[in-house]
Parts: C-alpha cells; structure tokens; sequence
C-alpha cells in the first residue's frame, strides 16, 4: 500500500487567521516561508503545491486552507455524526464540482463516549446487580441495556438522589472556597448555605464557554427565567461548570454574566457556577444533575458527547435537534417514552438573534409545560414514575449506541479495514494542474 507524505507545521506560527466557515487558512507568502523547500521533494511544483490547499484552482489570491488540503490528499473523511457528515458534504461540495451534494466523499462516523470511565460507580453497582457483572464488557449489547426497564422505580431513583447531593455538597464546597479566597462580603459567604435543594429539579450545563453553546440562551429573557426557576411550587435550579479559550473573550463575558446572575437577589439560590472545571467536576455533574442541557446554534455542534456521560446516570438529555442528540433523540410513542426532549427548531433563518428568540422560548415552554411538571408528579410513595420511565428509556436507547467500543469497531470496519481492500489511490478533491 502507497502512503502519502505528512507535512508538519513549523512551531511559533503567528496567530491563525479563519476563513468564514471556522477552518484555518495562510497566505501564499506564508505557505512560501515554511514549504519553499518542501514541493520540490514530492515532485510537484509551487503552483502545484499551493492549489493542493485552494478552494478554486489557478486563483492566485485564494489563501491555502488546511482543510481543503486534508481533504485533497487524504484517502477518506468523515464528520464525528451524522448531522455533522451532512453539513460537511454541504460545505465542501465545492471540491467536488463533478459531484451532486449527496455523493461528496465525506461520511460519518458518530463519536462515543468511554462507558466504564464516565459510569458513576454507584450506578455501575446498579447495572451490576440487574444486568450482570459483565456488562460493562458488552456495552454495544442492545438486548442487555433493554433489562434497565426490569429494574425497580426506587433503587434507581434513590441512587440518583444519593448523587444529586454529592454534587451539591461538592458545589457548596467549591463556592465556599472561591468566595474566602477572594475575601467577599459575610453574607455572601453564608449565602453559600443555601445554594442549591436537593429536592429541586436540577439542571446542568458544563463544557467550554464558546459563543456557539449558547451558555446563557436560558437567560435570553432574564424575568421569565426568574419566574420559572424561583417558581415556589416547582422550582428549578442550574449548576454551570467550564472554561473559556484564553483568547475567547466573548466567551468570558458570559461566564462573567453568569457570575453575576448567581449574585441577583431572585436567582442566588438557585443557580451555581463551579470555577476552575475539571474532569471530576464534570463526572460530578454529569452523575448528579437531573437534566442535561445543550442550547448550540444549529448546525454547528460537530457532535458532542457530554449529554451521553450524562445519559449513562440517568440523566434525561434536553438538547437543540444538533449533533450527536438527531440520532439520538426518540420521541415518545406506543407506550413507549420519550428518552429527552427537542429544544427549539430551525426557521432557516441566519438571523442569530431571532434564532435564538425561538429557542430560548422553546425552552420556556419545555421547562413550564413538560418537564418541570413530569419531575414534580408523585406518586404516594413520593416517586416521579413518569420521570424514572423516561430515564430508563435515556439509558436503554442511548447507552447501546453512543458508546467508544461502538465508535472504535466503526472506525476499523467503515475506514481502516476498508482502505486495505479497496484502490489504495485516495479519492482527491481535483487533479493537481
């Protein structure tokens, strides 16, 4: 089998500049200053070399994009889901200009998580005792996962009570110390006692703060947000945990908000923000909140895979229609429930703020009508039946499928097995000139 050359990028580059769909892109004279050495050795001339990474061929003013290189020279591509498998056929039909949109060589292999990791350990001692000792051994095992249904309403729903308050005892703790350490006021030290219910619905959101995510799409409308989570009958609280790209300010100016919106006299209670986010925060939360919530602008989430930690626990999944959750979603229907819920839909707009008016209502909506009423409905033993039947479905649909064994026999079947029989000549984007 033929191999392509690798080319390796010089360290100390200057900052990257972007093209308008998010991927990096360096001039000609850059590409001269680190490569001017390099084509001659694979035969090719500068001409040559440059229209490798050019969207249009012979355009002298056109940058060279990595991207278009990768995908010139590589043997397959594919995005990490479906939805993102058919954004990037969208996107770079245009290298392939002899192709309808739907034959573009770029497929999908949807990313999963690493089931035994991201388990809570209370709740592997659950799957332990109802599905096996060795089920931990045959994730991508549908019929296994099935068995969840067999398990008792309140084993379940205890343990996940057990988590909930070890996150919010942990939250407690990690407020307390990032207010000592910064010397605020007496009261809002003692404030810190009364973060968080452990009988109140729970909402968490935790990853990277980038403008995209949306982190404070729940906040779009600051006085109904304050109306649904201080609602005395069915409150609801919200646990935020991540960082920002050190040079993201825009998305430090949420967090920054958020700071702020954890000091309002209606919302102190009930809203946290865990500084300094780490992978056992992200364990905590993703084991211990109620709901996972995911507010990305359509169709920019690659995939994600945060909600399916979350699903492992039981957590039930409310997430804009983006990413991994198209595949996942299941809506309930003949006896069957729901295993989460669709924020918002897309009105074909590229309007950002009218889009975001539409999911931020939807979300409302969700939170008043459906899902703060479901987790609030008891039965006389003090149980959410309702609630359990749609954690269990979250577990049972989500666990078989989004999973790294899963991910990784795809990869060997639909990428490295195939390149080994199949003509070993990669499928390039258009012939060099």
């Amino acid at each position: 089998m033929k191999w392509k050359p690798r080319c390796a990028i010089a360290p100390f580059l200057p900052p990257t500049p972007r093209s308008p769909d998010g991927n990096d892109i360096f001039s000609a004279d850059m590409i001269d200053s680190f490569f001017g050495h390099y084509w001659s050795q694979l035969g090719l001339t500068r001409e040559q070399f440059l229209n490798l990474g050019a969207r249009r061929f012979g355009d002298p003013w056109e940058p060279f994009a990595m991207t278009v290189l990768a995908l010139r020279i590589t043997r397959s591509a594919n995005g990490v889901s479906r939805r993102h498998g058919e954004v990037s056929r969208q996107i770079w039909s245009v290298l392939y200009p002899d192709k309808a949109e739907a034959d573009v060589p770029i497929g999908h292999i949807t990313n999963g998580i690493h089931t035994r990791t991201w388990t809570a350990p209370l709740i592997a001692d659950l799957y332990n005792q109802h599905l096996g000792r060795d089920w931990s051994l045959k994730v991508t095992d549908r019929e296994l996962w099935q068995r969840i249904k067999d398990i008792p309403d309140r084993e379940i729903w205890q343990r996940h009570l057990i988590l909930k308050e070890r996150l919010i005892a942990y939250t407690r703790a990690q407020v307390l110390a990032a207010r000592l350490k910064r010397g605020e006021a007496a009261d809002d030290i003692a404030a810190v006692d009364y973060l968080l219910d452990p009988n109140a619905l729970t909402l968490g959101f935790a990853r990277r703060f980038s403008p995209y995510k949306r982190g404070a799409l729940l906040f779009k409308d600051l006085q109904r947000a304050i109306r649904i989570l201080s609602n005395s009958r069915r409150p609801i609280q919200v646990v935020f945990a991540g960082k920002a790209r050190p040079g993201d300010d825009e998305g430090k100016r949420l967090i920054q908000r958020l700071m702020e919106w954890c000091r309002h006299p209606a919302l102190r209670d009930r809203i946290a923000f865990i500084e300094d986010y780490d992978m056992y925060t992200a364990e905590l939360i993703t084991h211990g909140v109620d709901v996972w919530l995911n507010t990305p602008r359509r169709p920019t989430e690659a995939c994600g895979t945060s909600g399916q930690k979350a699903a492992l626990n039981g957590v039930i999944n409310c997430s804009v229609a983006d990413g991994w959750w198209c595949e996942a979603y299941q809506p309930g229907r003949a006896g069957n429930p729901s295993n989460g819920w669709v924020i918002g839909e897309d009105a074909g707009t590229n309007d950002l703020e009218t889009q975001d008016h539409i999911d931020a209502e939807s979300l409302y909506g969700l939170l008043e009508r459906q899902i703060a009423p479901l987790f609030y409905d008891r039965d006389r033993h003090g149980l959410p039946r309702q609630w359990i039947a749609m954690m269990k479905a979250s577990i049972c649909t989500i666990a078989p499928q989004f999973n790294s064994d899963r991910m990784v026999a795809d990869y060997i079947t639909h990428a490295y097995l195939q390149d080994m029989v199949v003509d070993p000549e990669p499928v390039v984007a258009s012939p060099l000139v």
